[in-house]
C-alpha cells in the first residue's frame, strides 16, 4: 500500500471512530473509589473488577453490522454493553436510516436495531454525536458532544417503541484524554464535563479490532471498492488476532476481571465474538454489564451516582455517593433510599431552593418500564428525567397541577367557578400570560400578580426569582389568584403547581402547594379546595440563587415576554391537539440550542400529532413538529445535519 493511501485509511479510520488507546495508556493511577476533578468517578484500567468476569463492551454503532453481534449475544445468552454515537443512526429523513443485509438482502432499520437491543437487555451507554477526541475540544464543546448524543439516541428509541434510556455511562472516545498524549489539566477539563452526566467507563482489555482494517473487511457491505470478503486470508488472520488478543491476555491467564473495548463496527469482530466467549467460558468466566457492575459497586445505579454532594469527598462512605438522604427528616432509618435525592434532579434541587421549594424527597425513585421516564416524587412536586430533551431541560416537573385538579373533579377549560374565567385584560403590574388555543376550547388568559385584594401575595415575585426555570416548574397559570376561607390562604392554580400564601404570613411569602403529597395520598388534611395544612417551612426566597451559567435553562426566557404557549394537559405533558408554538432555534453559546417565540399567529398544524408514546409525550418535541427554521451556531457539522434532519421529518 502506498503512503497516499495509507494516508487515506487513517483518515478514514478516524473518521469511522475507529481509534483507541493502548490498555497501559489509561487511567493507571485511578483506583476505584478515588474520584477527583482530574479523574470521575467511572472504570479505569486499574480498576478493581471481581475475578473472572466480563464485561463486553462496543463502540461506534449502531451499524449494519451490529444485528450479527446481537445475533451471536442472544445465541450464547450473553448481556453487552453499547457505546453509541448519533451519527451512527443514518438516513436522510432523519432518524430512520436503514440498510440491506448484504446476507440475507433483508431491508434493516436502525430503530429496529435499536429495538431489539433495548429488549434483550443490553445497555445503552454515550459515546458522542460525532466520536471527537474530547482533549481537543473545550469543555462546552465537550458537553454538547454527549447531551445532544443523549437527545438523539433518546429521540431514535423512542420512535423506535423502546423505552428511554439516561446515557450515564460515558465513553470518551480514544479513551482521551486519558492517554500519556495529555495531561491532568486537559482530563480536568473534560472530567468535570463527564462527572456531572455519569460515570467515566475506560476499559482493561482492547481486542485490537480497531488496530487496522483487513483485505476484505470494510465498515460498509456493498463498498464497490472494498467490498466485504471474509474468505480472505487477511481477514481470516484478523479474527484470529482479535481472538487470541484476548484469550490469550495475561489478564484472562491470570484470571483477573476484564472490561473488553470492541467495535460493532468491525465484522471481523463480529465473527470472532463466538470464540471469544466460549473460550472466555471455558476458563470460568461469566459476562456481566457495565451497569450491572455499577450496581454491584455502589449498590445504586449509574444515574443516581454523579453529580451529587458526596462524589469528590474521601470522607463520604460510597454507599452514599450523588445522593443526599432526607431520611433523618421523617425519622427514618438511613441507606434505605426512600428518602434519597440523586444525580441530575439532585442537582436542580440544590440549585433551585432545596426543600424550601419542593419539599423533601416522599418515594424512592422509580422508572417506568414501558415508557423509561424516571420520576421521583417530592412533598411539592414531582421530579421527571426525560432524556430525549437538552441538558439541563432533560429535568422536567411533572403536571401535578391539571393532575391535582382532575383528582378533585375540575378541568380549567370548562369549570364554571370564576377562578377559571380568562381575564381579558392585563392588570398594572402583573405578569399577563395568555396562550390562546385554536382547536375550540377556552382561551388561556390570567394574570400573575404580587398583590390580590389588597394583600401582598408575592406570586409574580416567587415567578421571576425562579427566572427561565420557572416555566419548567409551575408551567402556565389556569387559574386568578383567589382566596380559600377554608384554609385561609390565596391560592392560584398553574399546570404543574399551585401557588400558595397563608392569611397573616409575611408580605410576598409565597410556596408550592404540597401537590406531591395529595395526589400520593401522604396529605394529612384537605380543605375542600384541596389545600393542605402543611409543617414545612415556608419558601423564603433568599434561598434561591441564581442558576449557575452551565444552567441556564433552555426553553423560552420569560413567561410575561411570551404571549403564545404550548399549554401541558395532563401528567403525559401532551398539548392540547391543535395547539401549537412556532418556534426557532438559536444559540445562546455556540452550539446550544433555545427555543423562542417567533412572530406570527399559533396555529393548527395539519393533521393529528404524532406522539412520541401513548402516556409521557413530549410538549418540547410538540412544538417542534409544528415547524422550526434552524440556526446551529457552531454546532459540529455532523450533530446538526442529525438535528436538522430529525427535525426535517418532525414536520412531516
Amino acid at each position: 500500500m502506498t503512503t497516499s493511501r495509507l494516508g487515506l485509511w487513517s483518515t478514514l479510520l478516524f473518521l469511522a471512530g475507529c481509534g483507541a488507546g493502548t490498555p497501559e495508556d489509561e487511567g493507571q493511577s485511578v483506583e476505584q473509589g478515588l474520584a477527583t476533578a482530574e479523574n470521575p468517578l467511572g472504570l479505569y484500567g486499574s480498576s478493581a473488577l471481581p475475578a473472572k468476569t466480563a464485561q463486553l463492551t462496543f463502540d461506534d454503532g449502531p451499524t449494519q453490522w451490529t444485528t450479527g453481534f446481537l445475533d451471536t449475544l442472544q445465541a450464547k445468552n450473553v448481556k453487552a454493553t453499547f457505546f453509541m454515537n448519533a451519527q451512527g443512526l443514518k438516513g436522510s429523513a432523519g432518524l430512520n436510516g436503514s440498510y440491506t443485509d448484504a446476507r440475507t438482502g433483508q431491508t434493516v432499520r436502525y430503530l429496529d436495531v435499536l429495538l431489539r437491543l433495548s429488549r434483550a437487555g443490553h445497555v445503552i451507554g454515550n459515546h458522542t454525536v460525532t466520536h471527537p477526541d474530547l482533549g481537543t475540544l473545550t469543555a462546552a464543546q465537550v458537553a454538547q458532544e454527549l447531551d445532544h448524543n443523549q437527545a438523539l439516541v433518546n429521540q431514535a428509541l423512542i420512535k423506535s417503541g423502546a423505552p428511554r434510556w439516561p446515557l450515564a455511562l460515558l465513553r470518551p472516545p480514544f479513551g482521551s484524554p486519558w492517554s500519556s498524549k495529555y495531561g491532568a489539566a486537559d482530563r480536568e477539563k473534560v472530567g468535570l464535563v463527564l462527572k456531572e452526566r455519569g460515570l467515566n467507563v475506560l476499559w482493561n482489555l482492547d481486542s485490537s479490532d480497531s488496530a487496522d482494517w483487513a483485505k476484505g473487511e470494510w465498515y460498509r457491505a456493498g463498498d464497490a471498492s472494498h467490498p466485504y470478503d471474509p474468505s480472505q486470508p487477511a481477514y481470516k488472520a484478523k479474527v484470529a488476532r482479535i481472538r487470541d488478543t484476548v484469550l490469550n491476555s495475561s489478564l484472562v491467564r491470570n484470571g483477573k476481571g476484564i472490561t473488553v473495548l470492541f467495535h460493532d463496527s468491525h465484522p471481523a469482530s463480529r465473527d470472532a465474538l463466538p470464540a471469544i466467549i466460549d473460550g472466555l467460558r471455558a476458563a470460568g468466566y461469566t459476562f456481566t454489564t457495565t451497569e450491572t457492575w455499577a450496581r454491584s459497586t455502589w449498590k445504586k445505579p449509574s444515574l443516581d451516582l454523579t453529580p451529587g454532594p458526596g462524589t469528590f469527598k474521601a470522607s463520604v462512605p460510597e454507599a452514599q455517593w450523588g445522593c443526599e438522604d432526607f431520611s433523618a427528616s421523617f425519622h427514618a432509618a438511613a441507606g434505605t433510599r426512600d428518602f434519597e435525592i440523586c444525580g441530575r434532579m439532585w442537582r436542580v434541587f440544590n440549585t433551585y431552593g432545596r426543600v424550601g421549594i419542593f419539599g423533601r424527597p416522599t418515594k424512592v425513585i422509580a422508572t417506568s418500564a414501558t415508557t423509561g421516564v424516571v420520576k421521583h416524587w417530592h412533598t411539592r412536586t414531582r421530579f421527571e428525567l426525560r432524556p430525549e430533551r437538552e441538558f439541563p431541560a432533560d429535568v422536567q416537573f411533572g403536571a401535578l397541577g391539571l393532575e391535582r385538579l382532575k383528582q378533585l373533579g375540575l378541568d380549567w377549560k370548562t369549570s364554571t367557578r370564576a377562578e377559571f374565567q380568562p381575564e381579558r385584560a392585563a392588570k398594572a403590574g402583573c405578569d399577563y400570560v395568555v396562550v390562546k388555543a385554536t382547536d375550540g376550547s377556552r382561551d388561556l388568559m390570567h394574570n400573575v400578580c404580587d398583590s390580590a385584594g389588597g394583600v401582598a401575595i408575592g406570586f409574580k415575585q416567587l415567578r421571576a426569582k425562579l427566572g427561565t426555570f420557572g416555566p419548567r416548574l409551575l408551567g402556565n397559570p389556569v387559574s386568578a389568584a383567589v382566596h380559600d376561607a377554608a384554609s385561609k390562604r390565596w391560592i392560584q392554580w398553574f399546570e404543574k403547581a399551585r401557588l400558595e400564601h397563608l392569611d397573616g404570613a409575611a408580605a410576598n411569602t409565597a410556596a408550592l402547594g404540597v401537590l406531591g403529597d395529595e395526589l400520593t395520598g401522604r396529605a394529612a388534611t384537605t380543605s375542600g379546595s384541596g389545600v393542605v395544612e402543611d409543617a414545612e417551612e415556608p419558601l423564603d426566597l433568599a434561598l434561591i440563587g441564581d442558576a449557575p451559567p452551565e444552567l441556564a435553562v433552555v426553553e423560552p426566557a420569560a413567561p410575561q415576554e411570551l404571549s403564545e404557549r404550548t399549554i401541558l394537559d395532563g401528567e403525559g405533558d401532551h398539548p392540547p391537539l391543535g395547539l401549537t408554538l412556532p418556534v426557532e432555534l438559536r444559540g445562546p453559546r455556540p452550539g446550544e440550542l433555545t427555543l423562542v417565540p417567533t412572530e406570527g399567529d399559533v396555529t393548527a398544524p395539519s393533521g393529528t400529532p404524532e406522539l412520541l408514546d401513548d402516556d409521557e409525550a413530549d410538549a418540547l418535541t410538540r412544538a417542534q413538529s409544528a415547524g422550526c427554521s434552524a440556526t446551529p451556531g457552531l454546532l459540529p457539522g455532523l450533530a446538526f445535519l442529525a438535528l436538522a434532519a430529525y427535525r426535517r421529518r418532525q414536520r412531516r
